[in-house]
C-alpha cells in the first residue's frame, strides 16, 4: 500500500492527546502555577488522564474498523474522520 506512515483518519490517539493538553492546561490555568516537582507533574497529570471522557474515547476506538474499511475504499484519501 502506496500510502502516508501516518493516516491521522486512523490515528485517534491524536484526538486523546488534543483533549488532554487542552484539560491539562486549563487544570493549570485554575491552580495559577505551573508544577516544576517531577512527582507532583506525573500526579497532576495522572489525575488530568482520569478525567478524560472515557466514553466518547472509546467510541473513537470502537470505531477504528469503519475507518480502516473507508480508508480502504478510498484508497488511503481522506475521510470524514
Amino acid at each position: 500500500v502506496d500510502w502516508p506512515p501516518h493516516l491521522l483518519d486512523l490515528n485517534s490517539i491524536e484526538n486523546v492527546w488534543g483533549i488532554f493538553k487542552r484539560r491539562y492546561w486549563k487544570a493549570v490555568w485554575k491552580r495559577k502555577r505551573i508544577t516544576h516537582n517531577r512527582e507532583e507533574l506525573i500526579g497532576f497529570a495522572q489525575e488530568v488522564w482520569s478525567e478524560l471522557p472515557w466514553e466518547r474515547i472509546y467510541g473513537w476506538l470502537d470505531r477504528i474498523p469503519e475507518r480502516v474499511n473507508f480508508c480502504l475504499r478510498r484508497n488511503g484519501g481522506p475521510t470524514q474522520w
